[in-house]
């Protein structure tokens, strides 16, 4: 049992995984089916086949042996990237598996489990509930809390509850959990909400920004409320570094469209848009995004909303708003020149009311 090789059969490993004389020999079987897992699908399928699957769920919850648990969640994590397997997976109870090992002290334990509900969660609808089911809300909160300096961890993270946000069955359940979107929030913040996240790669950042704009995109859909009852989501989205204004320069589109249409949610909102104009620098900070052209016409088209609201017209002159509509039109492209100084024409009309 001590030289055991890529030249053993699966069934073989499995067998010495479960009843290995030695604790070496038991790891160094599992070590041998992660790396038989990362040949390719055919010997992913070969595990399952062969049984391997319940055998890596158990070995995966047993504490007693954490050198054990790292290697089997490792497997597992690798095995259940193919689909066909994941049914059988879930099945046997895996997913209460996976969303308990996110709690653990261990950080690579946690990282490949959350790797696994990953893969489960893009997959299937049946599969976003199932980690449901298991609280698997609540466990995500507490990783999420633990891995404030990991980059890789967050990235993920914010991708699980970002599918999980595609099933209408699950949005419910999400929409009513406080804890999980205050923490969405803060992935948009990115490098404005912690220090230790200011090593973060600027690729890193976007990933981690985007994935959370998918999600809370998803969830207005459902149930715009539950989000625009967040407040410093309008802060987060207007500070130098969130996905709107970069100083970086690398403004992920879609992340730059997904925040423009939320924050035009805010200011047609009565109680979104107080929360936009609690924020002194507002009209600094819609010119500043206004100088790119291509968001021109909707940063027009966002005060119009605002001034269409008339308990919100002496905020908005107390902030300069005839200044700032006459600088907009000022520095629009030819390309919306025409349709801006109409939308700027209606604010400064409702402004004579």
């Amino acid at each position: 049992e001590s030289t055991l090789n890529h030249f053993r059969s699966v069934s073989e490993l499995l067998e010495i995984a479960q009843s290995g004389s030695t604790a070496k020999a038991r790891r160094y079987a599992v070590f041998e089916l992660n790396n038989v897992s990362l040949l390719g699908d055919k010997s992913k399928q070969e595990i399952a086949n062969s049984g391997g699957v319940q055998v890596l769920i158990q070995l995966a919850a047993g504490a007693d042996d954490e050198v054990m648990q790292e290697l089997a969640i490792e497997a597992l994590s690798s095995v259940l990237t193919l689909s066909t397997i994941q049914l059988d997976f879930v099945s046997q109870g895996g997913v209460a598996t996976l969303c308990a090992l996110l709690c653990s002290t261990n950080g690579n334990v946690a990282y490949q489990a959350l790797c696994g509900l990953a893969c489960l969660a893009d997959h299937c609808s049946s599969n976003r509930l199932a980690i449901l089911s298991e609280r698997g809300l609540d466990d995500l909160v507490q990783v999420f809390d633990k891995a404030s300096s990991s980059e890789k961890l967050r990235a993920v993270w914010s991708r699980v509850v970002c599918s999980l946000a595609g099933c209408p069955e699950a949005c419910p359940a999400i929409l009513g959990h406080a804890p999980l979107l205050d923490r969405l929030v803060e992935c948009v913040a990115g490098g404005t909400s912690s220090p230790s996240s200011s090593s973060f790669s600027d690729n890193g950042l976007r990933q981690l920004q985007l994935y959370a704009l998918r999600a809370l995109d998803r969830l207005t859909k459902r149930d715009k409320q539950a989000v625009l009852q967040r407040g410093r989501l309008v802060t987060v989205l207007l500070t130098d570094e969130g996905p709107l204004l970069a100083l970086s320069g690398l403004v992920e589109e879609e992340s730059q469209t997904i925040a423009l249409n939320l924050l035009c949610l805010f200011a047609q909102d009565s109680e979104g848009s107080a929360h936009l104009l609690l924020h002194s620098d507002l009209l600094e900070r819609l010119l500043s995004l206004a100088e790119s052209p291509s968001v021109q016409l909707q940063v027009a088209k966002m005060v119009l909303l605002l001034m269409a609201q008339e308990r919100n017209r002496p905020r908005l002159i107390s902030l300069g708003i005839r200044d700032f509509l006459m600088e907009l039109k000022r520095n629009c492209s030819q390309h919306t020149c025409a349709d801006v100084h109409l939308v700027a024409e209606s604010c400064l009309r409702l402004l004579k009311h």
